[in-house]
């Protein structure tokens, strides 16, 4: 039950730095906005667990936002398209 709990406040620690990465300096991190929307799956098993639900929302508000940008922008992007 220790080791559990030491490995949930690591994850936990690893998300609230991708979100101040994400809330503070978001113009200067395409390339970490790239990854979490192309690895956006592995994030999935977070939103459900009451110990990251606060720190997902934000984290899913920006990908949502980002997302729905990329759609609009149709299917043909290129890597530094997207990242534009």
């Amino acid at each position: 039950a220790q080791d559990l709990n030491v490995i949930e406040e690591v994850i936990r620690m690893m998300l609230e730095i991708i979100n101040s990465c994400l809330s503070n300096s978001l113009h200067h991190n395409p390339n970490l906005v790239y990854a979490l929307l192309y690895k956006r799956e592995l994030f999935e098993q977070f939103r459900t667990h009451p110990s990251f639900q606060d720190i997902m929302q934000n984290l899913d508000t920006v990908l949502s936002f980002f997302s729905q940008r990329l759609e609009a922008a149709g299917t043909d992007l290129s890597v530094e398209r997207v990242q534009e």
